[in-house]
């Protein structure tokens, strides 16, 4: 006997966005849950082709310091340069989250008010006052308190510990680079 999803994806699925948009809704009535998102960066290179699937898609942008992104990615090896070149692998991911970054606002700018940018230290810094501005954007109570009730994803006291861990590493990097 076939799914629900299954029956739904047979009949309505004419491309990836209707099949992301078919699995992602049932999983989100099965979890008792309003909407679903997804926070895949690289998503930002095709936006246009996602709004075109996914009509209905609201994009949120969070965008982070690309300086604690670069040590991140370049910490995972997510990023390598190529074998002869000698930049440091730290500054190869910092140049592609500022391509991703571009590219992401030039393209998200076209979707007018379906597009909001939001910058993560703003969140972390100002909570509230963010999570009210994407509630706005999405049609839904944010509420901050009820969110750290609920215990889902990082503690905000752990996440500004690391925030600013950028600050010792490119203050040596700098200095090796530079010099």
């Amino acid at each position: 006997m076939r799914s629900r999803s299954e029956h739904k994806v047979i009949a309505e699925c004419r491309n990836g966005g209707d099949f992301l948009r078919i699995v992602m809704t049932e999983m989100a009535r099965r979890q008792n849950v309003e909407r679903w998102a997804d926070c895949t960066p690289e998503h930002l290179l095709h936006l246009e082709r996602i709004k075109e699937t996914i009509p209905d898609a609201l994009i949120i942008h969070i965008i982070r310091d690309g300086r604690d992104v670069a040590l991140s990615t370049a910490k995972q090896g997510y990023v390598r340069r190529m074998w002869w070149d000698r930049t440091p692998n730290v500054m190869v991911s910092g140049l592609y989250w500022e391509w991703m970054v571009r590219k992401g606002r030039e393209d998200g700018r076209k979707l007018g008010q379906d597009y909001i940018e939001v910058r993560f230290e703003r969140l972390i810094s100002d909570p509230r006052a963010t999570l009210a501005t994407l509630g706005e954007f999405i049609g839904q109570e944010l509420d901050y308190d009820h969110i750290l009730k609920v215990g889902i994803g990082e503690r905000t006291e752990y996440v500004v510990q690391r925030f600013f861990r950028w600050i010792q590493s490119f203050a040596s990097l700098g200095k090796r680079f530079y010099s």
